[in-house]
């Protein structure tokens, strides 16, 4: 129906009180309920699907920017040596980044106290300002994905990209966590694979329906989660869990040194401590593969 999105439960309508009225009529035909206290008239601008939509255009939300304007400042030279493949990884984007990072890069020498000085402190505010920029971060359009996932002993992350004919990345949004307590105790075969299936349950509006590569720096996982070869007999149950909730989409899985994965490796060595995120339940998993079954055409909605 012209002028109507939904997703779900939630519906989005524009233009003329004529597609509002008619968005109703539908709705009663077919026993649709409405939940009135839930309804929002007249708005300058609305949130939905991960974006900020006005008359003009679609916008970022803070949510796509808040793994990395949130991250914390660093406490010693492997968190910086960190950051600054994170630097090296956009740098292409923004040709006054690596001078930006000379205060960083300082801390790194050997010889060299540690001491985060205000001008680190200005640096490393620059530096993630530069990279929330539409210089690097882009919005979605219809050009290959990728996506990328690492983890590190507190947490695990994720960069949503677009790749681009001269083979260069850049990203749509980031995102992080903590690992919990118990979490933090699996083998780091477990943590690599649940900031696999964590980050494509996390991006699910993104991803299905659509191929994409998945980039890992884990060699191991990469012949477990291939698809194209099968599941390994050998691999332990939680694995093959995971194996099957990666089966769901179309996916390509490549192995990325960890020198070269820098965009991921930050964020989980610096997860954003103001978001703990669960990864959804197998439940939440169903429900949503049940969507694309369900026995609705384009007769019942009125589009056809």
């Amino acid at each position: 129906m012209y002028g109507v999105k939904v997703f779900m439960d939630d519906a989005r309508i524009t233009g003329s009180d004529e597609i509002l009225e008619e968005f109703f009529k539908k709705s009663s035909k077919h026993g649709l309920k409405l939940n009135l206290n839930k309804r929002k008239f007249f708005q300058n601008e609305i949130n939905f699907l991960g974006h900020r939509i006005d008359s003009k255009e679609l916008h970022k939300t803070n949510e796509k920017l808040s793994a990395v304007v949130n991250a914390p400042v660093y406490k010693n030279v492997h968190e910086v040596k960190s950051f600054l493949r994170l630097v090296n990884f956009y740098g292409k984007f923004c040709e006054n980044l690596a001078g930006i990072a000379d205060p960083l890069n300082n801390l790194t020498k050997k010889n060299v106290r540690f001491l985060w000085s205000k001008d680190c402190q200005v640096a490393f505010e620059q530096i993630k300002k530069e990279i929330c920029s539409p210089k690097v971060l882009v919005q979605l359009i219809l050009a290959p994905l990728t996506l990328a996932s690492d983890a590190s002993p507190v947490g695990i992350s994720c960069v949503l990209s677009h790749l681009y004919p001269d083979s260069s990345e850049r990203p749509i949004t980031f995102a992080s966590r903590n690992l919990s307590g118990s979490e933090k105790k699996y083998s780091q075969i477990y943590k690599e694979s649940l900031s696999i299936v964590w980050a494509v349950k996390k991006f699910y509006l993104y991803l299905k329906g659509r191929r994409f590569t998945f980039i890992m720096d884990h060699k191991p996982l990469v012949a477990i989660f291939d698809s194209k070869r099968g599941l390994p007999v050998l691999a332990a149950t939680r694995l093959l869990h995971y194996a099957l909730i990666l089966q769901s989409f179309e996916i390509d899985i490549i192995f990325r040194k960890t020198i070269e994965h820098g965009n991921a490796d930050f964020l989980s060595r610096l997860p954003k401590t103001s978001e703990e995120l669960e990864v959804k339940q197998d439940i939440t998993i169903f429900q949503m593969s049940q969507i694309e079954a369900l026995p609705v055409t384009s007769k019942e909605t009125g589009d056809g």
